[in-house]
């Protein structure tokens, strides 16, 4: 069922505008998309924040970036700024990972025992990572849209009259709001896709496994490492 059906007939038509300013940005026309990724967006959890009715967590400073300094604190120098894979070897017994600094250009090999993925599962960014024939059947499942942030400034203008928009600053948000066919998604593709947690030494976090809402990923989170640590 696409959503624009479902919406009809659960009678929720009023609530379309504030779920596309909210999640729907990047998905296109929402009404034409499955429904299963448009609640995947905006699902139950978000719906009850909206209303008021459920608890998000958030930093008591409202400021995104104090979570990931705090992590960067608790790591010390384990972490790598400026860095990027560049190669790796996974296996059941463990990772090796070769990571290079965009800036100086020393590279750095990593081995672990364990590896955790959290970057969209798109052939570009996984290059690095060792795929096998199974692993990249799965992930090239994947369909993703893109969003973009624009400032523009603009005067007012009279009726009936045009000119070129100023664009001060363009972004592209990535890949995002990631959706798979009716056909893939009947043939078992959520059970391929967890399938993957733990193979090779591998585990994945993010919205293509969870949500892109970080409630419920921060909760997806607290039962994913204890997994990993037991593994």
């Amino acid at each position: 069922m696409n959503f624009g059906d479902f919406v009809e007939k659960y009678n929720f038509t009023d609530a379309l505008p504030l779920m596309f300013s909210t999640t729907g940005l990047g998905m296109g026309n929402m009404v034409n998309k499955m429904t299963m990724p448009v609640m995947q967006a905006f699902g139950a959890q978000m719906a009850r924040l909206m209303v008021g009715t459920q608890n998000s967590f958030s930093t008591s400073s409202g400021r995104n970036q104090d979570l990931y300094d705090a992590i960067a604190d608790f790591l010390g120098e384990k972490v790598y700024y400026n860095t990027r894979a560049i190669s790796s070897t996974r296996s059941d017994d463990g990772v090796s990972v070769t990571v290079r600094n965009v800036v100086s250009g020393q590279e750095t090999v990593i081995n672990a025992k364990k590896l955790l993925i959290a970057i969209e599962p798109v052939a570009t960014k996984l290059a690095a990572f060792d795929l096998d024939e199974h692993e990249e059947e799965v992930f090239s499942k994947f369909h993703f849209a893109r969003e973009y942030t624009a400032i523009v400034s603009n005067p007012s203008l009279p009726t009936n009259y045009s000119t070129g928009l100023n664009i001060e600053a363009f972004s592209e948000h990535g890949p995002m709001h990631d959706s798979v066919s009716v056909e893939d998604l009947q043939a078992g593709f959520i059970q391929d896709l967890l399938g993957l947690q733990g193979m090779r030494s591998t585990w994945y976090t993010g919205a293509a496994f969870s949500s892109n809402y970080q409630t419920i990923l921060w909760q997806y989170n607290e039962v994913l490492l204890p997994q990993l640590l037991a593994a």
